[in-house]
């Protein structure tokens, strides 16, 4: 970050040891949604073997239910074997289904991964980006301002405009004891 003259040393320190911390953390997001893409791709790539010999699996087995219906035609052979084939051949056929369905979640699911770590990276970019506006803007004080606004004395101006920047709320009341009372908040913090 390249930090204005202006900003005081401790301010800078606790805002980069802050941002230190926040990168860590999008670091570790972004190096577990990797393993998990990993993971998945891993997964993909296991029932893509799978499913290529269950393609095969699945010919041999309906060569097996051909050959046995021939050999029932012509009363060579029994008709359990041809429904013990048959059985055989729908097993397999559904189990290459299963896992051609698994490999489409196992892709919808990366994409959410890698969906997911571009909007981690987005949201922490969106929000240092807002968060170091203030920093690198520095404080704003209206130009048409001269001694005094809203009947408040320089300081306060200057105060006001402290508190605003930081998303607070500033103001005074009159008690009835006399002089006047100051408050404000900031997000986060009790006044």
């Amino acid at each position: 970050v390249a930090w204005s003259a202006a900003i005081p040393s401790h301010v800078r320190d606790r805002e980069e040891a802050v941002l230190s911390a926040d990168l860590k953390q999008l670091t570790e997001t972004i190096r577990n949604l990797d393993l998990q893409i990993g993971q998945r791709r891993a997964s993909r790539e296991r029932l893509t073997a799978s499913i290529e010999y269950e393609v095969k699996l699945v010919d041999t087995l309906s060569e097996r239910v051909t050959m046995r219906e021939t050999l029932l035609r012509r009363d060579a052979g029994p008709r359990i074997s041809v429904l013990d084939a048959q059985e055989g051949l729908q097993r397999a056929q559904a189990q290459l289904a299963s896992n051609q369905g698994q490999v489409l979640e196992i892709e919808i699911a990366v994409a959410q991964l890698e969906s997911e770590k571009a909007k981690a990276r987005s949201q922490f970019i969106a929000d240092y980006e807002a968060s170091f506006k203030r920093f690198t803007d520095g404080y704003q004080i209206p130009l048409d301002v001269e001694k005094w606004v809203r009947g408040s004395p320089p300081g306060e101006l200057i105060a006001r405009c402290i508190v605003e920047t930081h998303g607070g709320r500033i103001w005074a009341e009159l008690p009835a004891s006399g002089g006047a009372a100051f408050h404000f908040t900031l997000p986060g913090v009790a006044s």
